[in-house]
């Protein structure tokens, strides 16, 4: 009567019942040599289904489409290094009169809608004494009077123009210009 191993054979039950394969499989028992078994190759299949799809009725639920608020995007202009024009010039013009002397202060380039001026004189220390204004002509031109008297001292005054928008902002500074007074 032969003995045979049972556990080389169980092994292999096992191990195919793991799912594992073994391509190779020497069960040995104890009158014979080892035998080589070689087990069918098993098919694999594997099978996916979708989830179930179901679709309810149920009252519609009403839906509001609102439109979306309008929006402005402004770009700004690249940054570049560029050169400030020359500032505009002023003229000074000085008339002796028989009480006093008549200064008139002149410029140009002065033109937008609202566009005035408005001068400031300073005196030889550097102080602002005196101070007026007035609207530019539509072509930009402009002119303001100014009365110099005896009681002035003498010395260089300067005289100080800007372009504004009425009651608002400078668009721009004229040059200041220099008189020599004599008092």
């Amino acid at each position: 009567m032969r003995k045979i191993l049972v556990a080389p054979f169980v092994g292999v039950v096992m191990l195919a019942a793991c799912g594992t394969s073994a391509e190779r499989v020497t069960v040995a028992s104890q009158d014979q040599p080892g035998t080589v078994i070689t087990p069918p190759p098993q098919e694999s299949t594997t099978t996916t289904s979708a989830p179930p799809t179901s679709t309810t009725s149920g009252p519609a639920i009403p839906t509001t489409t609102r439109p979306l608020p309008s929006t402005t995007t402004t770009t700004r202009p690249a940054t570049t290094t560029t050169t400030r024009p020359p500032a505009k010039p002023i003229t000074v013009v000085a008339t002796p009169g028989q009480y006093a002397t008549d200064v008139r202060v002149k410029g140009a380039g002065c033109a937008g809608p609202e566009y005035g001026v408005t001068l400031e004189i300073r005196d030889p220390s550097g102080q602002p004494i005196d101070g007026t204004g007035g609207l530019a002509s539509p072509d930009g031109t402009w002119e303001l009077p100014v009365s110099f008297g005896p009681n002035r001292p003498a010395g260089q005054y300067s005289f100080h123009a800007k372009c504004t928008v009425t009651n608002g902002p400078t668009v721009f500074e004229y040059a200041p210009q220099f008189m020599t007074w004599a008092g």
